[in-house]
């Protein structure tokens, strides 16, 4: 009878949620690597056997060649147009080992597969990620160099194409967002600083992204969890209204065409 009921619960489907693709940080990193790369597909978590296989002839050493790609990922992959692997991104801790814990370098390098490594924390800036990935945003990609390893951006092991500069240095003229000397220059009296730290943690950490910023902003006034939120002091609100404003000015939007009627009157 036990057997039974235990054979039942083996088999029946488990309570269930949805999980999150992304944290907050990986999120962020993708909307800049999407940015600076806007003609490349690019595809986080990916694994390692999708991206390589074995070479040898015999099927028992294949098989086991293999299963030393099981379970490796790469943080992202990016690749052009007609879906040809240009590069895989990876994010490493402090101590420069991998975010995952498991270093994909040398099979990377067996591979011929270029990988460019940023630390986790900071988070490279845009124009960081667009100075040195500026060659594989052209229409005709280069060929990766085999066995290639961009440690660290500041190492400057990539130079700098004539087309990757010139569209960093427009980038950088057209101005792609806030910073966070910005945000603190906004809130000189830092209330929201003080009384809601982790609010202003994700506040700087979407600053240079717009649309994320954004998006960020509009929601804390929304009542979208369970219960009533307690709101905010009014000093935090303007503070608030202040960062939301001068954002603004980074969203590239289309201008809604005016109408007849006098919108001061309208969604309230």
């Amino acid at each position: 009878m036990l057997s039974i009921f235990s054979k039942k619960n083996k088999t029946a489907i488990p309570e269930l949620k949805k999980r999150r693709f992304l944290a907050d940080p990986e999120k962020v990193f993708y909307g800049r690597l999407r940015r600076a790369l806007p003609k490349s597909y690019i595809f986080p978590n990916i694994d390692l056997v999708a991206l390589m296989e074995p070479v040898s002839k015999e099927p028992k050493q294949r098989r086991a060649e293999r299963e030393q790609l099981r379970g490796r990922r790469v943080d992202y992959a990016i690749f052009d147009a007609r879906l040809e692997l240009m590069c895989v991104v990876e994010l490493t801790d402090d101590d420069g080992v991998a975010a995952k814990g498991r270093s994909n370098v040398d099979f990377l390098a067996k591979a011929g597969i270029e990988c460019v490594r940023w630390r986790k924390s900071p988070l490279p800036t845009y124009e960081q990620i667009l100075r040195t990935l500026a060659p594989f945003g052209a229409e005709v990609p280069p060929a990766p160099a085999p066995g290639i390893v961009i440690n660290e951006l500041n190492t400057a092991m990539r130079q700098d194409s004539v087309l990757g500069m010139r569209h960093f240095e427009s980038s950088v003229l057209m101005g792609s967002g806030l910073t966070q000397t910005i945000v603190e220059e906004l809130t000189p009296r830092g209330h929201m600083k003080h009384q809601f730290p982790q609010i202003w943690e994700r506040i700087c950490l979407f600053c240079t992204e717009p649309e994320h910023l954004d998006r960020y902003l509009s929601s804390l006034s929304m009542q979208d969890r369970p219960g009533k939120r307690d709101g905010f002091p009014l000093e935090v609100i303007a503070e608030v209204v202040a960062i939301q404003r001068e954002n603004a000015r980074y969203l590239h939007r289309p201008v809604a065409p005016v109408g007849v009627w006098d919108d001061a009157f309208i969604n309230r």
